[in-house]
């Protein structure tokens, strides 16, 4: 049997694709290797095609690389090791992507079917080892991802960034889906990632649920007031389901459960949540750091080394926006930001436009309670975005 030169580049793909939310799995030799197998093959296709393409998000990031790189020679740190992050996950994105759009004939839908199935398929694999190696249901207080996604794999929180990613993409498919039996599949699917949310222990990615279901039923049903409100009702009434299994279930309210009891009595000022206190620190000390240098910043990675001298905590910001405000300043705070901006206000008639605004409204928030702008999970995320709305202007113009 011969294998189809596009055949193969997109097997290779949706396995890089996947070794992302796998990279325990795969470790993080193979997903370099495979990283950099794909990018090889991207370039051999341009060196024989000539055909760069590249995004506003392409030009941006790489503005955003040379400011970090510039701000070196006044940080505080004087580390590079981000920047070396930001340059192999920035080439890894869009060799993967674009080399996807030139195995497919740059057809969008079967791109984004291809980039969701490999990341919802790795998410589900890596959250079933998880469950198995690390047996969360013994009525424990341990969070799901803690051991399989320590060291190297950058600690629980880059499970939870894949669990964001994948539920997004299900809950999008299941809104769009009429067909009665695939409905119930993605039911399923959706039910297995929440409880792994549940066991994960993550309240943020409960609040980006909410935002991503309350935006695509708007964006949706925004002509049809009725339908609107319906559908509105029925969001909520499974918010207060789902928040009844996570109190009343004893595994689910140990791990997730009390976080939110602690949090609601935080806000209220009648109980001390040590995370949320924390996370108020970091972001008091990192507006005081901006104010310090607000139009440059303090240089790259200066926040965890100036957060240790005064906090004796050698953290990150926890927050994208200070992070960014206090590291690069007002200058690459913009750079990246306006990322966001440019494709939250970008056009198509396509419904895949209603899941990546309702998406990059909802990470845009989220940004609040996490660091993104160097993950590669953001990343490529991005660059997909970024592609689609490339040829859906290409598409407009041939019109």
């Amino acid at each position: 049997m011969i294998i189809k030169k596009n055949d193969l580049y997109n097997f290779l793909i949706c396995l890089f694709i996947s070794s992302i939310p796998m990279m325990p799995l795969f470790t993080m030799y193979g997903f370099y290797a495979l990283g950099f197998l794909v990018t090889i093959l991207y370039l051999c296709v341009l060196l024989k095609n000539n055909k760069l393409i590249l995004t506003k998000f392409d030009y941006l990031y790489v503005f955003l690389i040379i400011w970090t790189i510039l701000s070196t020679q006044w940080s505080v740190s004087k580390e590079l090791y981000l920047i070396k992050f930001m340059a192999v996950y920035l080439l890894f994105s869009v060799s993967s992507i674009k080399l996807l759009f030139i195995a497919n004939d740059n057809d969008i839908t079967k791109v984004l079917k291809k980039f969701f199935i490999s990341f919802v398929i790795g998410t589900a694999i890596v959250s079933i080892i998880c469950i198995l190696y690390e047996n969360p249901t013994n009525l424990s207080t341990t969070r799901l991802g803690t051991y399989l996604f320590a060291g190297e794999y950058g600690t629980r929180m880059m499970y939870t960034y894949n669990l964001e990613i994948s539920i997004f993409i299900l809950l999008y498919v299941f809104f769009n889906t009429k067909t009665l039996t695939k409905k119930m599949l993605y039911i399923f699917l959706i039910a297995f990632f929440m409880i792994c949310i549940f066991l994960s222990g993550t309240r943020k990615i409960l609040v980006g649920i909410l935002l991503f279901g309350f935006i695509h039923t708007y964006f949706s049903n925004k002509r049809n007031f009725l339908k609107l409100i319906f559908k509105m009702m029925i969001i909520i009434i499974c918010c207060i389901a789902i928040y009844f299994v996570i109190m009343n279930v004893d595994v689910f309210y140990n791990i997730l459960g009390n976080r939110i009891e602690k949090a609601i009595n935080y806000a209220k000022g009648t109980g001390i949540d040590a995370s949320l206190r924390d996370r108020n620190v970091m972001i008091d000390y990192g507006i005081e750091y901006f104010k310090q240098h607000p139009i440059i910043g303090n240089g790259t990675n200066a926040f965890h080394v100036l957060f240790n001298i005064d906090y004796n905590q050698d953290l990150y910001a926890h927050n994208n926006f200070i992070e960014l405000l206090c590291n690069y300043g007002i200058i690459g705070f913009s750079i990246y930001y306006s990322i966001y901006i440019i494709y939250l206000f970008s056009k198509s008639n396509s419904t895949y436009n209603i899941f990546f605004k309702s998406a990059i409204i909802s990470l845009l928030i989220l940004d609040y309670w996490t660091i993104s702008y160097y993950r590669i999970h953001f990343m490529i995320f991005l660059e997909l975005t970024a592609m689609f709305y490339k040829f859906e202007n290409v598409k407009k113009v041939e019109n």
